[in-house]
């Protein structure tokens, strides 16, 4: 059985992208590759728009209060 080990990598690509505002992209770079992100990666992240970098889509969804009963507007 395989495992994907996470090594914080969304959390160091995040500083380097927090790096890249505020001192560059070649500070950017050296950070990540310092923390051991894969050049092919960075490049990935990097080539996207600044408001494309982080994907919310896979956030969860909060889920109805099933507490509160649905309110019936109809009177008969």
């Amino acid at each position: 059985m395989t495992r994907r080990f996470d090594t914080y990598t969304a959390e160091r690509i995040g500083i380097a992208l927090l790096t890249r505002d505020a001192f560059g992209m070649g500070a950017a770079i050296t950070y990540a590759l310092l923390c051991g992100i894969p050049l092919r990666l960075i490049e990935h992240v990097f080539a996207r728009a600044k408001d494309k970098v982080r994907d919310y889509g896979s956030l969860p969804r909060p889920t109805p209060d099933r507490r509160i009963k649905p309110v019936n507007n109809t009177r008969n």
